[in-house]
């Protein structure tokens, strides 16, 4: 079990995480504002999270593709357009999120999209 520093950080990356959770979908959301949020300067929590894979905007952003997929595949959402799919995932742009979900996935908001579609009834 990791003992001072380490649990400190153990701490701080925990929080940090929670709240990245509960405001995702908000585009201001990053780094300086998870910081703000959780009382530590910004270097700190860079620091708290250099021994992961992912600083804290990549896990930001990661967080927001799984939920913009899951949302795509959502059959109850095939109604709502991409774009609004995008920006309630936290991202300023319809472009920018496809570029970004591409380089994640391989595959495109559309092809996902299209993919969770219900057949259509009518064409037989």
């Amino acid at each position: 079990m990791p003992e001072g520093p380490s649990l400190a950080r153990a701490a701080v990356r925990k929080r940090a995480l929670a709240y990245i959770d509960r405001r995702i979908s908000d585009p201001a959301l990053g780094p300086a504002t998870v910081a703000a949020a959780i009382g530590v300067s910004t270097r700190y929590l860079h620091k708290v999270f250099e021994p992961s894979e992912k600083s804290v905007s990549a896990h930001i952003r990661a967080n927001r593709l799984v939920r913009a997929w899951e949302d795509l595949s959502d059959q109850r959402l095939c109604q709502r357009p991409i774009s609004e799919i995008a920006v309630h995932n936290g991202f300023a742009n319809q472009s920018l999120f496809a570029t970004c979900f591409k380089k994640e996935f391989g595959v495109s908001p559309r092809s996902v999209r299209a993919a969770a579609r219900p057949p259509d009834r009518d064409r037989r």
